[in-house]
């Protein structure tokens, strides 16, 4: 860190509290992902059909979706 720069200042980069890149970036990806799917972008699920969109995240994850 820059010795002009407030460990605040810094913090505020990060509003949503993450600590590592990569727990962020997975996030992000998880979330654009659903945003796919209920846009109906991801072939073979439609973008009301809930069960469809539990069971691709549980096939994927292998958890309840």
């Amino acid at each position: 860190m820059s010795p002009g720069y407030k460990k605040s200042d810094i913090s505020s980069l990060n509003p949503l509290g993450f600590r590592r890149f990569r727990s962020a970036w997975r996030t992000l990806v998880g979330y654009e992902t659903l945003a796919m799917m209920r846009k109906g972008q991801v072939e073979g699920i439609g973008g009301n059909d809930i069960v469809a969109q539990a069971a691709f995240v549980k096939s994927l994850f292998d958890i309840v979706a």
